[in-house]
């Protein structure tokens, strides 16, 4: 990995960094880099791409969020091994209860303006510290409370909501009924923790609570993240459901 190209500006609205992990990702292909390889070092990717330490270092934790590169403290970065996947699709939420309705709703706790925190950012492909519009509500089937939704919008997204779509209906379909807005693609994680002490609070649940995590991006037709959303799922309330292609070729 020797000469690359200088990059110093955004490019439809892509943040340096995301610019140079793309750059990084097809590096590594064109060059035939295997798992295990070690990248160039932090200094060496600086001169390659005349950006500062800190530029580069948000490319290569853009990098390890997607799977493709693993930091080892003291050795180096280093080509990620690949992994068996699994698209889950975008799971249904159902209630435990078989005799509930198989429908959710939202009871909208607020809205808040705010500096994008870094992790937030980097799913949303956008500059760190960078206004966000970030909404939560607690979701319900019937009477019984079944999680909470954090959800984390760019601010020129939020701003094709109407305040029908960001209290009561579903984030997805709302997004869905604008076209520089339908969702695409969706990058979803799942898993399972004992409850944080803030979502407890807001939840009325002890802190011994078994919850489901769910962060999902949502990606429009430009591959644009137009939602990072996170929702805590009491365990004991719900089931998830959804269809599983398996790809083991990545």
């Amino acid at each position: 990995m020797t000469e690359t190209r200088s990059l110093s500006d955004p490019v439809n609205g892509k943040p340096l960094y995301s610019q140079i992990a793309d750059a990084i990702s097809d590096l590594i292909a064109s060059k035939g880099l295997r798992p295990g390889d070690r990248l160039p070092s932090q200094n060496e990717l600086m001169r390659s791409y005349g950006v500062s330490q800190a530029t580069v270092r948000q490319a290569l934790l853009n990098l390890t969020n997607r799977g493709l590169v693993v930091a080892e403290q003291g050795r180096g970065v280093f080509v990620a091994k690949p992994k068996l996947t699994a698209d889950l699709s975008r799971p249904i939420v159902h209630a435990r209860d078989a005799d509930a309705a198989h429908t959710l709703d939202f009871e909208f706790l607020g809205a808040e303006l705010l500096f994008a925190p870094d992790r937030v950012a980097d799913l949303l492909g956008i500059e760190p510290e960078s206004q966000i519009t970030r909404c939560r509500r607690k979701m319900r089937n019937g009477l019984r409370l079944v999680g909470l939704e954090t959800a984390n919008f760019p601010m020129d997204v939020v701003q094709q909501l109407s305040r029908e779509d960001l209290h009561r209906r579903d984030y997805f379909e709302a997004l869905s009924r604008n076209p520089k807005t339908a969702v695409t693609t969706i990058e979803l994680s799942l898993g399972a923790s004992a409850v944080t002490d803030f979502d407890a609070e807001i939840l009325g649940v002890g802190p011994e609570t078994i919850i489901l995590q769910r962060i999902e991006v949502c990606r429009n037709g430009m591959a644009r993240a137009v939602l990072m959303s996170r929702t805590t799922l009491l365990a004991d309330a719900v089931e998830l459901s959804g269809k599983v292609q398996v790809d083991a070729q990545r």
